[in-house]
């Protein structure tokens, strides 16, 4: 069993509650779309051949890594892969500090 409570210090940080707002208002909006039975688009992108175990959304740049030792740059909008790197050691993370105009 897990039981999860605040410190003291950590009760009263308005901080910590307004950093997680963005999360709670897309949370919402998934939840509210599922409960009306609104639609929302799932694209599966064909490329991987093991598990994928990172991603990251820059602009219209997903960037995935997996254990198949490969990153990969995908534009969201098509689903088509633009590059893929071969790194020789399964991914476990992947950033990437480039502007959106410098994307593959």
């Amino acid at each position: 069993m897990v039981t999860s409570f605040l410190l003291p210090s950590q009760a009263f940080d308005t901080h910590c509650l307004l950093s997680r707002e963005p999360l709670y208002r897309s949370l919402h909006h998934r939840e509210s779309n599922f409960h009306n039975g609104l639609p929302q688009s799932i694209r599966f992108l064909q490329g991987h051949t093991a598990f994928c175990t990172t991603l990251l959304l820059r602009g219209k740049r997903l960037i995935s890594g997996s254990y198949d030792e490969t990153i990969r740059f995908w534009d969201v909008e098509t689903g088509e892969c633009k590059k893929c790197l071969q790194v020789k050691k399964p991914v476990s993370c992947v950033d990437f500090l480039a502007e959106e105009g410098e994307l593959p």
